[in-house]
């Protein structure tokens, strides 16, 4: 994750190795993140009106390896990064939840959105309270570089829209391909935003098809 105004901040996070930030564009690197409960981490958002505010989704996404870290929801820094508070959507590790993707809306910061094998969740107060707003095991979130009302989530093998800033969503079926779907990642650019990518895997996870809207 990249700081909105200063490029030589930036944040990563790994599926098992916390959260880690350089402030001089990768030439060092912190991490304040060794104590916490588990230490995978499958995506970051930063509130781009206020920097000092992050979010993490933890656990590891895929979680593919011998060792699976899964999430306890998602924690929140208001201090770049240095301390970590849970926020209203938490649940023990025991749960084998998978956690995968956060959107901080743009013009609406207090406006989350996280989605994960436990559902779709959306939060208007900064993450302290959640409601459930989709109930399928979704893999990825995208929302619209230029229109914040639009969003575009990706379950394993459908994609849905949102146009009241993830509220509500319509299933986008018109074009998609006839065959069985593992997996679908997106793709938006400010460059074109009225196009949006998919690449979806087949059954036996394995290239499937590149679509495009």
């Amino acid at each position: 994750a990249f700081h909105p105004s200063d490029e030589n901040i930036i944040y990563v996070g790994a599926p098992s190795g916390g959260v880690w930030k350089t402030i001089d564009g990768g030439a060092n690197w912190t991490n304040s993140t060794d104590q916490l409960p588990a230490l995978g981490v499958s995506d970051l958002g930063i509130d781009p009106l206020n920097p000092s505010t992050l979010y993490m989704v933890t656990g590891d996404k895929d979680g593919g390896n011998t060792c699976p870290t899964y999430s306890y929801g998602i924690l929140k820094s208001t201090d770049a990064g240095e301390t970590w508070n849970a926020t209203g959507l938490v649940h023990e590790t025991s749960s084998t939840i998978r956690m995968r993707r956060l959107v901080v809306n743009p013009d609406n910061p207090q406006i989350l959105i996280t989605g994960g094998s436990s559902g779709l969740f959306r939060s208007e107060d900064g993450g302290d309270s959640w409601i459930q707003v989709g109930t399928a095991n979704y893999f990825d979130l995208e929302i619209h570089p230029t229109n914040s009302n639009i969003l575009y989530a990706a379950t394993n093998n459908k994609i849905f829209k949102s146009l009241d800033a993830g509220l509500t969503y319509t299933e986008l079926t018109n074009g998609f391909p006839d065959m069985v779907i593992g997996r679908i990642e997106m793709a938006i650019t400010v460059a074109n935003p009225e196009v949006l990518y998919a690449i979806l895997s087949n059954s036996d996870s394995e290239f499937g098809a590149l679509i495009k809207s």
